[in-house]
């Protein structure tokens, strides 16, 4: 590297998420209070119109999105500013028929974490994935990559095609990155390059269409990140990039997801940087590509999030380390800006790892075309294995490898299909014996007869050979809401207990012991859902039951609670099916 090179080179502060958090015990998760707007929540509607319940409460609301998501599966949704607990409002507005759902308004965070010191590293990230050695073929010339994030302010080294995109975190069109993240990730992605400048970027010819929607601080809504989703899709991008997450979704992100994909649009998100078995949101949507993060060595980061979600992982560094021996840490190191000047910094976190796999959509987008469906395919079935054979909850189908994927698409001989073998992350065999189970079974009400917000209710086994206090439980849905269980029952060797909603005014079945009360919050359907489940210290991988009277197991693999592949009836272990 040259003096002047290194002069330039600077090593500040990036952003660091953490969506749930554990106690210094190592025990207790606490849902992190930072992921959720105080006094703020979305209330959705079955239709264009506020619905009729909010005006007798006497909160102030308007509606949440700037950009309605076209074809939801809801009318409209609205920003209620309430100075109470979400259980409270819930039972305000309960008897409205014109609400859908209810749930907490929650920031996203960009995915990054603060190096430690400031060194000057070569982009052996670059190399990793096979580029530049993949430019003979593929450019991205012609593709467009919208980088939601904290901006994007070009410096010295720049992008070859920068649009003026938009900025929905304060509303106008003039989305400077006051922060630095968003920069970074954008250079990943295409920093101009051959220009003999500075560093390069995985498709240097995409054109970039910067959204800005988190603030200076690094943080924005869920629903100007679903804002600006809706806006890139319409503006013409053919790939997203999402290196932000939070501790729980929303139905507004995850309808916006859906849209983009079903434009042809490839989204990727990081999966987070919390070193848990789940990935964030909106990486743990089925409708984006979860990424996670390896080191130099091409292992797994430490921080980086795995879990059923995960779809594969890139380069996201390490700076706590120099394992190359080049005398510099093993960051990812791209022009950003900082301080009102344009820098070369170091960052690691899946937030770095994201833009290399939206970097290398862009590459096959420009010869397969706007095929989400078959983009994936290839940087699937091409990823090569960093643990076990196939995929893995730590590491997905494996580690990004750019030129092979542009290897395959330009063969087009459906090696991608062969390589995959016809394998999901549900059916993922764990190749070891099954340990002790917790199994959950949501059982539904006949919906003639009872809504499911009076009388569904959870069924808990507990199939270990040790008592399991029932408030030592805590459960999440699909867009994080839920919490603790409230019990002071605990579960012997073979016993079942049944949960009810805590917001049920009405308990038709004398029957049916009731040992304790799961959060309304939860919010649970007929049409089924995903639960994660806090046990004996460690948080579960969730998975998604397709319908009442079906149940899900936990069990205990590889020294970490997962889901296991045996599904059970509502028959099963006391449980009564249908409830009339």
């Amino acid at each position: 590297m040259s003096s002047r090179f290194s002069a330039l080179l600077l090593v500040t502060p990036a952003i660091a998420c953490t969506s749930i958090h554990l106690d210094p015990d190592g025990k207790t998760p606490t849902f992190q209070s930072r992921d959720v707007i105080p006094g703020q929540y979305l209330v959705y509607a079955r239709t264009a119109a506020a619905p009729a319940g909010l005006e007798p409460t006497g909160h102030t609301f308007e509606p949440a999105l700037a950009q309605p998501t076209p074809s939801a599966e809801f009318g409209s949704v609205w920003r209620v500013h309430a100075d109470t607990d979400l259980e409270s409002l819930h039972s305000e507005l309960l008897a409205d028929a014109d609400i859908l759902e209810l749930e907490p308004e929650r920031l996203a965070h960009a995915f990054a974490i603060t190096p430690d010191d400031p060194y000057q590293s070569y982009q052996w990230h670059m190399d990793a994935i096979g580029v530049p050695a993949v430019w003979a073929d593929a450019t991205g010339a012609g593709v467009t990559v919208a980088v939601l994030d904290t901006g994007v302010s070009a410096g010295a080294d720049g992008f070859r095609n920068l649009l003026p995109g938009r900025d929905f975190a304060d509303g106008d069109s003039q989305p400077e990155d006051q922060d630095g993240h968003g920069t970074h990730v954008a250079g990943t992605v295409c920093q101009a390059s051959d220009n003999g400048y500075g560093t390069i970027g995985v498709a240097p010819d995409a054109t970039l269409l910067p959204v800005r929607v988190l603030g200076a601080g690094g943080s924005g809504s869920l629903t100007d990140v679903a804002d600006g989703i809706v806006w890139a899709v319409d503006e013409g991008a053919d790939v997203i990039n999402l290196s932000l997450g939070a501790g729980g979704g929303a139905r507004a992100l995850e309808a916006a997801i859906r849209y983009a994909r079903d434009s042809g649009v490839v989204v990727v998100a990081a999966s987070g940087n919390d070193g848990r078995g789940t990935v964030s949101w909106p990486a743990a949507y089925a409708d984006a590509l979860a990424v996670g993060a390896v080191d130099f060595s091409g292992a797994r980061a430490p921080y980086s999030n795995g879990g059923d979600a995960l779809d594969l992982v890139a380069p996201g560094g390490n700076t706590a380390v120099d394992a190359n021996g080049d005398g510099y840490v093993d960051g990812v190191l791209q022009e950003t800006w900082q301080g009102g000047q344009a820098s070369f910094q170091f960052l690691q976190g899946t937030s770095m790892a994201a833009p290399h796999v939206a970097g290398t959509a862009a590459l096959l987008v420009e010869l397969v075309g706007r095929d989400p469906d078959r983009v994936e395919e290839l940087l699937l079935a091409t990823a090569e294995d960093a643990d076990a054979a196939g995929w893995d909850p730590g590491t997905g189908w494996g580690r990004l490898d750019a030129a092979a994927a542009v290897r395959a698409a330009l063969e087009d001989s459906g090696q991608a299909d062969d390589t995959i073998d016809d394998q999901t992350p549900e059916e993922a065999p764990s190749g070891a014996p099954r340990s002790e189970q917790v199994l959950l079974t949501e059982v539904m009400v006949d919906p003639d007869t009872h809504g499911d917000a009076v009388a569904e209710y959870v069924e808990i086994w507990n199939d270990t050979s040790d008592v399991l206090p029932l408030a030592d439980l805590a459960l999440l849905n699909a867009s994080g809401n839920g919490g603790w269980v409230s019990s002071d029952r605990s579960l012997a060797p073979g016993e079942v207990a049944v949960l009810g909603r805590v917001s049920a005014s009405e308990w038709p079945w004398t029957s049916v012991d009731l040992a304790g009360h799961y959060p309304s919050s939860l919010s649970l359907n007929n049409g089924g859902d995903t639960v994660e489940l806090y046990v004996r210290g460690e948080w579960a991988d969730g998975l998604r039951w397709d319908a009442a009277e079906r149940g899900i197991a936990f069990e205990r693999l590889a020294d970490a609670w997962t889901y296991a592949e045996t599904r059970f009836d509502g028959d099963d272990y006391g449980t009564p099916g249908w409830l009339r």
